[in-house]
């Protein structure tokens, strides 16, 4: 750990001590491009015609303004907050203006991330996303077969799988050619009934693209609505093995992976909140195309902290909404409110919560007693 490390995850607990105001920036913050999306992806709170019963779906559909990404910009110090992730309730590249916003990013010196389904990807759009110098490119891959891909896409061109497939080995050859390292190449694997027996067809896929990090993750039923889609339980000890075996075959090509990530999502996949406090909102922030400040991509519309077109980012950081949910969060009070409001099943951040709280859990102990005399 080096210093600045250190310092910041001693600014975080103090942030903590005190329940309510961050003593340090966001260590990185997503930004949702567009609410436009070319895919139904069975999957997706946002746009998947099998999730009805989640308030996270948007009427509307524009696209982030590059005036809310340069007023960002001017707010956030990349040195404090060092990774910005582009995502959102669409695909980031139906955005007209994805690489300028990837230029004013890297120009203000952040890390950046692009998560994408694929199927925009082309030569031209490789060449573009290299000379950008995106740090990351993160692709949702769903399906590793023809077949797999009408199920989980449905209502898409199967043929995608192959074109997207395609697109992947030619910006491996394109960096090769420019012997640039960016993007580096990541993939996201959501696990259902439909793909979980095709997992090992990842190695192969990764090692002839040039990966450098595969991410396996549970797919979850948040709304109850998709039970016949998810991994039957009773495969799950299978797969884990069986990812287990993958983990090894991509070392031994220099993949990375996140198994361990993976298998805390399993153990731990209903709401968080049952296992320990979400403390997301002291160290990351969502920003939505309407410039709207949020936790995260799970909690609904009513869960909004200030927007940034009419607030500093640094005011709404430690604003009054935002503390107050930091204190409810923490001290795990109102937890009803929580349940129906945010979608925190599978979270993706829950092996972040569970290092804090392996250090919090013995502080809170001593804290409670002038919690709830404050309270």
């Amino acid at each position: 750990m080096n210093l600045q490390s250190f310092t910041k995850r001693y600014q975080l607990f103090r942030g903590l001590v005190n329940g309510r105001i961050a003593r340090t920036d966001p260590f990185f913050i997503d930004i949702d491009v567009t609410n436009r999306c070319n895919l139904r992806c069975l999957g997706c709170i946002y746009h998947s015609a099998g999730v009805t019963h989640l308030d996270l779906k948007s009427d509307d559909t524009h696209d982030i303004p590059l005036e809310t990404i340069e007023r960002l910009c001017r707010d956030l110090d990349s040195a404090k907050t060092p990774l910005v992730v582009l995502q959102g309730a669409g695909e980031p590249m139906l955005h007209p203006r994805i690489i300028d916003i990837i230029t004013m990013l890297k120009r203000q010196g952040f890390t950046v991330s692009l998560i994408t389904n694929g199927t925009k990807l082309s030569r031209d759009m490789n060449r573009r996303l290299i000379e950008s110098e995106l740090d990351v490119l993160k692709v949702s891959i769903w399906a590793l077969t023809r077949e797999q891909y009408s199920l989980n896409y449905p209502g898409a061109d199967p043929d995608n799988y192959l074109i997207i497939r395609d697109a992947l080995s030619d910006l491996r050859s394109l960096k090769a050619q420019r012997s640039s390292p960016l993007p580096r190449l990541h993939f996201y694997i959501p696990i259902n009934r439909f793909n979980y027996r095709s997992l090992a067809m990842v190695v192969t896929l990764a090692d002839e693209c040039r990966a450098a990090n595969v991410i396996f993750a549970p797919m979850a039923d948040i709304t109850g609505e998709l039970g016949d889609t998810v991994l039957p339980r009773r495969e799950e000890q299978a797969v884990k093995k069986e990812l287990k075996t993958i983990s090894r075959q991509l070392k031994a090509r220099g993949i990375s992976d996140e198994t361990d990530l993976t298998f805390l999502r399993y153990r731990l996949k209903d709401a968080l909140w049952k296992y320990f406090p979400c403390t997301i909102a002291w160290y990351h922030a969502r920003i939505r195309t309407d410039g709207s400040v949020q936790s995260c991509g799970r909690c609904d519309s009513e869960v909004i902290f200030g927007n940034i077109n009419d607030s500093s980012f640094q005011d709404i950081w430690n604003g009054p909404a935002i503390q107050e949910f930091r204190y409810q969060r923490l001290w795990q009070l109102r937890n009803d409110y929580w349940a129906h409001h945010c979608a925190c099943a599978t979270c993706c951040f829950v092996r972040d919560m569970r290092r804090i709280d392996n250090v919090f859990k013995w502080i809170r102990p001593v804290l409670r007693p002038f919690r709830k005399r404050a309270s």
